[in-house]
Formats: structure tokens, C-alpha cells, sequence
């Protein structure tokens, strides 16, 4: 198998896998490339039925919805070894399909154990393991155009997953952390992350986020509540008031809370029966430090306290002296 070809048709730059060997890519290409809508499809060209019942079988085993007709957004086109019908292959190479020959389909479709997650290059080490998320490598080197989510808003924005980019406002907030964190990700960002790169066997927390198309704000904490066996998340940044706490239930599915740290309430009084007290004080024990903190580089107010009142009051006896001499 040609590993400089590949490269080629799926538009991988080099660089990117010069620490990965030909099985490596073969596995990424096969669960991470460019889909429509969070689907894959395949056409097969010059083959006899036998044939095609057999590539049926692999292609609907590797998630490939196979196709019967040629359209310009199938996302792989098959052809066998000997394929000569040169007005389809220039159809194809006009339109946005990837043409592999049978080995290439193959080799890269076959049954094969997801083991990506192993490559630290490709799986940055985090000190949180739920904010580790797999890095796409260039075949997503794409930039795409994407409206405002605010209903009040008739912005759009420019986004590169490949670069982890985002014109938006939630990206700017976040964009030093480094590819590979999902803090970095916008909700642009998620959303196509989640629907064309598709992530797998990641921590069910990650893929909780990524699947509901929640961006994680500045700061991640957890802490453990009750009896409870999963972990309570809180994300939350010092730019707002509001933060989401993830709340899990017996079977580790979580719920989403809002509260407001300054106020000490939660949206729409929502929250989760029986765990309010002890939830309260892991809150305070965040944000309390975070709020004195803050109280102590405010200015001294006018309270009953030395201010600009008292040189005021000073002058104002002076000239009541003066008056009398």
C-alpha cells in the first residue's frame, strides 16, 4: 500500500503523520474523514454483483451508507483494479468524492480495532483526562462559513477545524489552549467536530459535552457529592456570573444546572432534589476565595468609613473658623 497515494487523496499533509505508520493512517482514514451531515457514503464502479455484495457487506460493517447512483457529495467512490470508463472517473474527480481502487478500499476498510487513542500525538495528555480530545490532522483543512446560533444576531463566522479557529467571540476567550483541549472548541467548532470528525471510545463525560454540543467555558472543577458514584462537574469562567454545573445521576447520565455564582441561586430554582445543601457548600468552597479575592482590590466605599466626604467636612470647619476671627 502506497502511503505517499493516500496521503494524497485524502489532502494529509506529511508533517502531520511523520509519527504515524501506514497502519496508523489506514485506521485514522477509516473513522476520521470528512462527512455531510455526520453520514458516509460509497459507490461502487466495475464490479460484478458477487463482488459488490461482498464490498456491501465491509462498507455497512465500517458505517458506509452505500449508494446505487452517482451524486458530486458521495463521500468515497470504489472502482475496481481494471476500471477503464475514463468519462465516469473524470465525473468523479470533478466532483468532491474520494476514488480509491479496490486494494486502497480494502486495506483502509477492514476490520480494524480502534487503537489511535494509544498515540500521545495524536491524544494529548491533559491533567483533566475529560478535557482530552483527539487532534483532527489536514484532511480537515477546510475553512467553512457558519450564521450567528443567537436568534438575535445575523453575524456569520469562519471556522477551521483542522486549525482549531473560530472568528466568534467563545473562541477568542479560550483560544490559548492548545489543540488537543476541549476548552478550545467553540460551539461552531463542537458542532462540526461532532458530526463530521466524530470522535469514539472517548470518557463518557467528553463525549456526553461533545453529543449534546456544550462548550465548556474558561475553568473546569469537579469534586464528588454524597454517595454518589460519578463526579460533579462545574464549568464556569470569571468573565460571567452564570455557570453550568453537570450533575450525574445513579447511572453516570448527567443533567445540566445553571446557577449564579454571586446570586447563590439556580435558574429557575432547577436543581437537583436532595444533594442542594452539600452542593451549596462545594460551590462556596470554589467561589468564595474567588470573591474575596476580587472584594479586596475594590476601593474602600463611603460607609461610615474615611472617604472623600472627610476632606470635604474639613474644609468645611476651616471656613467656619475663619468666619469668626
Amino acid at each position: 500500500m502506497d502511503k505517499e497515494e493516500l496521503l494524497e487523496k485524502f489532502n494529509i499533509n506529511k508533517n502531520d503523520v511523520e509519527n504515524f505508520d501506514l497502519n496508523f493512517l489506514a485506521t485514522y482514514l477509516k473513522f476520521h474523514h470528512k462527512k455531510d451531515y455526520g453520514k458516509s457514503t460509497i459507490l461502487f464502479w466495475g464490479f460484478d454483483k458477487e463482488e459488490v455484495q461482498k464490498l456491501n457487506e465491509i462498507a455497512i460493517n465500517s458505517a458506509l451508507d452505500v449508494k446505487k447512483r452517482y451524486s458530486e457529495n458521495i463521500t468515497f467512490i470504489c472502482i475496481n483494479n481494471d476500471f477503464d470508463d475514463n468519462t465516469k472517473l473524470e465525473k468523479a474527480n470533478k466532483g468532491n468524492s474520494i476514488v480509491l481502487n479496490f486494494s486502497e478500499f480494502e486495506f483502509i476498510f477492514k476490520n480494524r480495532d480502534y487503537n489511535l487513542l494509544e498515540n500521545s500525538d495524536f491524544f494529548p495528555k491533559k491533567e483533566i483526562s475529560e478535557i482530552r480530545i483527539p487532534i483532527p490532522l489536514s484532511n480537515f483543512d477546510y475553512e467553512i462559513e457558519t450564521d450567528s446560533y443567537s436568534f438575535e444576531s445575523d453575524k456569520t463566522y469562519k471556522f477551521n477545524l483542522y486549525k482549531e479557529q473560530c472568528e466568534c467571540k467563545e473562541f477568542k476567550e479560550n483560544s490559548d489552549y492548545e489543540k488537543g483541549d476541549l476548552r478550545r472548541l467553540c460551539k461552531h467548532l463542537l458542532n462540526e467536530y461532532k458530526n463530521s470528525f466524530k470522535p469514539i471510545n472517548l470518557n463518557y463525560f467528553t463525549l456526553f459535552l461533545i453529543s449534546s454540543d456544550i462548550s465548556l467555558k474558561r475553568y473546569l472543577e469537579y469534586f464528588s457529592v454524597g454517595e454518589l458514584e460519578f463526579p460533579v462537574y462545574v464549568s464556569y469562567s470569571n468573565l460571567y456570573n452564570w455557570v453550568n454545573i453537570f450533575f450525574p445521576n445513579e447511572n453516570g447520565k448527567y443533567t445540566v444546572y445553571g446557577y449564579n455564582k454571586l446570586e447563590k441561586r439556580f435558574s429557575y430554582n432547577d436543581k437537583p432534589i436532595g444533594y442542594v445543601p452539600e452542593l451549596r457548600s462545594k460551590l462556596n468552597q470554589i467561589f468564595e476565595p474567588k470573591r474575596n479575592k476580587i472584594n479586596k482590590t475594590k476601593p474602600v466605599n463611603n460607609n461610615g468609613k474615611a472617604g472623600c466626604g472627610t476632606p470635604i467636612l474639613i474644609l468645611i470647619i476651616i471656613a467656619s473658623l475663619i468666619s469668626l476671627l
